[in-house]
């Protein structure tokens, strides 16, 4: 039987694997290549409690300094939206950012935790995404994505853990999770108040939308006791893919120390 270049053409569009492999040439080859680079792609992870497995898309470190893992889930939608709630119509832009971090001491000592950290850019933060097609009946689209990329990272927590890996002089990692897709990201800001409580809908005036290019989700993803175990809430960026390298640009994480016991706590509300 024949097959047509159409149908393998058909063949790789319907797979996820051309988005990621165009985010990853996308690090390699753009402005941001003195800057950025891939660590590893497509790596195994393999989570200790809860037996999930999976493949890592990508592992971005800065060329300079090597204490920032950004771990990368692409995700490719067809003409997709995701909207995002702002139930504060005043809410403003927030640098704070809640991620995992792992202390490698030289004297094998290891320490691991979520922390709260200044991040930039600046970006707006929302908890509630609402995605067309999601069922009622399963958990949220998003939450189910960010928390698979959350124990993801846990896993690579352990690796950098492993006593083969211990560093040759004491250093500190934080992993930053990141979601890159093709979904146009859009907000509403929107006062609670104005919402029908009979029927649970915005009312026909008052909510306003505008796309933006990023922005953090941050939510109580999960809670586990354990090393890594969670309180609070957790965060992750997601990303319109056209925005990746100005995203990356702009990148700052602050409050990196070197002293043996973590010093990154941050006093303030996100």
């Amino acid at each position: 039987m024949d097959i047509h270049d159409a149908d393998l053409s058909g063949l790789a569009n319907a797979s996820g694997y051309l988005f990621q492999l165009k985010i990853e040439n996308t690090v390699k080859t753009s402005r941001l290549q003195p800057h950025w680079t891939v660590d590893a792609h497509e790596h195994p992870w393999s989570h200790p409690e809860t037996g999930e497995e999976g493949f890592i898309d990508l592992i971005l470190t800065p060329v300079r300094g090597r204490n920032i893992k950004m771990v990368v889930e692409c995700k490719r939608v067809k003409d997709g939206t995701w909207l995002f709630l702002l139930p504060d119509e005043k809410a403003g832009l927030t640098s704070f950012f809640t991620c995992p971090w792992v202390y490698k001491g030289s004297d094998r000592r290891d320490i691991a935790g979520w922390d709260k950290f200044e991040v930039h850019p600046a970006t707006l933060q929302s908890e509630f995404c609402c995605i067309r097609g999601s069922g009622e009946k399963e958990p949220p689209f998003l939450e189910r994505l960010s928390r698979k990329l959350l124990r993801a990272i846990e896993s690579v927590v352990n690796e950098e853990c492993r006593p083969d890996s211990e560093p040759a002089a004491s250093m500190a990692i934080v992993f930053v999770p990141i979601i890159v897709t093709t979904a146009r990201l859009a907000i509403c800001r929107f006062d609670p108040n104005s919402v029908s409580v009979t029927k649970g809908i915005l009312p026909d005036e008052g909510a306003s939308f505008e796309v933006v290019p990023f922005l953090r989700f941050t939510k109580s993803l999960e809670a586990r006791p354990g090393d890594m175990s969670r309180a609070g809430q957790q965060s992750v960026f997601v990303i319109t893919g056209s925005e990746l390298e100005t995203f990356l640009a702009n990148f700052e994480l602050d409050c990196l120390g070197e002293p043996p016991t973590p010093p990154w706590r941050l006093h303030g509300t996100a």
